[in-house]
Order: structure tokens, then sequence, then C-alpha cells
């Protein structure tokens, strides 16, 4: 499994594992930082991850007070 690979799935599972925690409500947002913090992986790290994901249409994002938020895309986790 290349690097790519891991870490990209390491914060999409980060991603999808908070955001259900949450009872997928419309309001929540995870930050970079949370899945920093979750994942072990560096915010650069983490943000290069998402952003690919968010330009896959994976997922949505939104500015939450001075950082961008991230939420899966369709709400249900999958990548299907």
């Amino acid at each position: 499994m290349s690097t790519k690979e891991r870490f990209g799935t390491l914060v999409w599972r980060s991603l999808n594992e908070m955001f259900a925690k949450h009872a997928k409500r419309n309001d929540v947002w995870i930050t970079v930082g949370e899945v920093s913090s979750d994942t072990g992986i560096s915010k650069v790290t983490v943000r290069k991850y998402l952003e690919e994901l968010y330009e896959m249409g994976h997922t949505n994002r939104a500015i939450v007070g001075n950082a961008i938020g991230y939420r899966p895309a369709n709400l249900t986790g999958d990548l299907s």
C-alpha cells in the first residue's frame, strides 16, 4: 500500500467516524485539526488529503469560524 493510499484511507475513515458520532446532523463540520489529532497525521498532510477528497466530490467543505470544515458529501460516509 502506498503512502497516499494509507494516509488517504486514514483521513477518510477518521472524517466519517467523527461525522457519524454527531448523528449526521447537517450543522456538523469536521476540521483539519480534529482529523489530525485523531489520526496522528500532520495538519498539512490531512489538509492535502481532505482537499483531494473535496476535488473528487467525496467531501463538502465550509468556513467554520477561522477554519475550514469538511464532511462526507453524500452524508452516508460511503465512497460509492
